[in-house]
Parts: structure tokens; sequence; C-alpha cells
């Protein structure tokens, strides 16, 4: 015998029993998505932020990197001047010359206290000499001995002071040095900041 079945809920409740399981799905997607979602905008904004941090490192390292061959460049061109002027001063300094032997003697005879900033040998053998010191007897001490027949060796006839000027740094003057002797070759050497140290 068939067993009869009678669903005896009403139909009102059934209804709204469907209607809330589809209600619990709908909810439940809403809140996965919502959950994805969130993960999703998280990730993106933590590689975003390596990204940008990645970035600014890889600047700052460019940046230093840049300042390091800028001052290499720098350090090279000075190299690579001061070279040059020890070449110069290299080919004055070999020759042979009436005019090398007299920067010789005149550079012999500065005192440590005096700095000499220009230094003329002429066509005639005569010289000037551009100083600064910070000292009035290293002053004297240059003229004498510029004028001392035994250490000049005979070269020079006389020296005396073209131009002087004390300032608050100290003694800025000129020394003219007349020649003994005639010299056929013309030399002319400047050394900024020379003088003798110790």
């Amino acid at each position: 015998m068939e067993k009869i079945s009678i669903n005896l809920l009403p139909i009102e409740l059934r209804t709204k029993s469907r209607a809330d399981v589809k209600k619990n799905l709908i909810i439940k997607l809403s809140v996965g998505v919502l959950v994805f979602s969130i993960i999703i905008s998280a990730l993106v904004l933590s590689w975003s932020v390596i990204q940008s941090q990645t970035l600014k490192n890889a600047s700052n390292e460019y940046e230093k990197i840049k300042a390091k061959v800028e001052t290499q460049k720098e350090k090279e061109g000075l190299v690579v001047l001061l070279k040059k002027r020890i070449g110069q001063v290299s080919q004055i300094t070999q020759k042979p010359t009436p005019q090398v032997q007299v920067f010789n003697l005149i550079t012999s005879l500065i005192p440590p206290d005096v700095q000499v900033t220009n230094l003329t040998v002429a066509k005639s053998g005569d010289v000037k000499l551009n100083c600064f010191t910070t000292s009035s007897l290293a002053m004297k001490t240059l003229i004498d001995s510029l004028t001392d027949q035994a250490k000049t060796e005979g070269k020079f006839k006389d020296a005396k002071i073209g131009s002087f000027t004390q300032t608050t740094t100290g003694l800025t003057f000129d020394i003219e040095v007349n020649y003994a002797g005639a010299i056929d070759n013309t030399t002319k050497a400047k050394s900024a900041g020379t003088g003798k140290t110790q």
C-alpha cells in the first residue's frame, strides 16, 4: 500500500522559508565579495607602498652616485690641471738657460715667511717679484739676501722695493732686482702662491 505524504504547512510559511534561505545566501555571497574586495584592496595598497619605497630608494641611490661622479670629475679636472702646471714648471726648470739660473737663485733666497705671488724674469735679466708676508722682518731678510753679493754670486747689481702696502692681514710689496749681466732669451715664470717652506 502506497504511503500518502501531505504537507500541512501553509503555503505562505513555505514561501517565506524559501525567501529566507535565498536572503541568507545573498547575504553570505555579499559578505564574501566584500571580504574578497577588502583583501584585494589591501594587497594593491601594500604593493603600491612597496613600489613607492623602492622607487624612492632607487632615486636616492641615483642621486648619491651622481654626486660621486660629479666629485670624481672635479678631482680629475684638478689632477689634469696640476699635472699641466707641474709639466710647465719642469720645462722651465730643466732648461739650462740664464733665466732658469736666475729663477732658481731667487727662489732659493726667499724666506719661509714670504709668499711670492708673481715672479717675472725680463729679457734683460732684471727680476720683479710680487710678494706677501705677515712679517716685516721677513721682508727685510729677503732684501738683504738679494743685495748680498756672496749669496747672489754677484749676479745682481741691486734690489729695491717698488711698492709697499700694509693691510690688516699683512704686507704686500714688489721688489725690483737688477741683473748684473745680459741675457739673450726671455722667460716669464708666474707661480701663484709659491714660497719656500721648511
